[in-house]
C-alpha cells in the first residue's frame, strides 16, 4: 500500500492486474491437470490463490497413474471418493467431506507412492510408454467385444498393447496387493 493515501501502490495493482489476467486464462482451461499445471507454472496464482481441498484432491488423485487411481477408488474406507469423482454426486459432498477426502487421497497417494512394489509398477509401465500404454488400451476397449475380427487385428498392429498385458499380470501376481484394483 502507498503509506500516503492508504491505496495499492503502482506496483501492487500491476501485479494484481496480471493476476487477475492469470486468473481468468486459469478459468478457461476445463482440464483440472491443465489448470493445475498452469497454477504451478505462474507463483502470482500461487500467492493469491491457495490451494483448496479440492484442488488438494484432484492434485494427489492424478500424481497417480491410472492403476494407482483405480487402488484408491476401490479402498473400502475412502468410498466417498467415489461419491466426489461422480460429477453427478460430487455436489453433496460438504465442504468438511471434501477436506477429509483431500487429506486421505493425498495419505493413500504419498505412501502408495513410497512402497516398493508401486515403485516397480511406475518403472515397469514406462518401458510401455507410461500412461500413453492406457491411451492405446482404452482404444482396444473402445472397439466392440463382438466385433473379434477388429479386435484381433488391433492387437497384431499393436503388439506392446498385449506384451503391457502379459508384464501386467505377471507382476500383479508378483504383487497381489497391487492386485486389489
Amino acid at each position: 500500500l502507498d503509506a500516503n493515501f492508504n491505496i495499492p501502490s503502482k506496483d501492487t495493482r500491476n501485479e494484481w492486474d496480471t493476476f487477475c489476467a492469470l486468473r481468468d486464462k486459469y478459468f478457461d482451461f476445463k482440464d483440472r491437470e491443465q489448470q493445475t499445471q498452469f497454477k504451478a507454472d505462474n507463483p502470482l496464482l500461487q500467492k493469491y490463490m491457495p490451494d483448496s481441498d479440492s484442488e488438494r484432491f484432484w492434485r494427489a488423485y492424478y500424481a497417480l497413474d491410472p492403476q494407482g487411481r483405480k487402488l484408491l477408488r476401490d479402498v473400502p474406507e475412502l468410498k466417498g471418493i467415489n461419491v466426489y469423482l461422480d460429477k453427478g454426486t460430487r455436489d453433496i459432498v460438504s465442504e468438511k467431506g471434501i477436506a477429509g477426502i483431500a487429506g486421505a487421497t493425498e495419505l493413500f497417494a504419498a505412501r502408495l507412492m513410497e512402497s516398493p512394489a508401486y515403485q516397480g509398477w511406475l518403472q515397469g509401465t514406462q518401458q510401455f510408454g507410461g500412461e500413453a500404454i492406457y491411451d492405446l488400451q482404452n482404444e482396444y476397449l473402445d472397439i466392440p467385444q463382438d466385433d473379434k475380427a477388429r479386435r484381433a487385428k488391433f492387437l497384431v498392429d499393436n503388439k506392446q498393447l498385449k506384451a503391457f498385458w502379459d508384464w501386467k499380470d505377471g507382476y500383479l501376481k508378483l504383487n497381489p496387493a497391487l492386485a486389489a484394483a
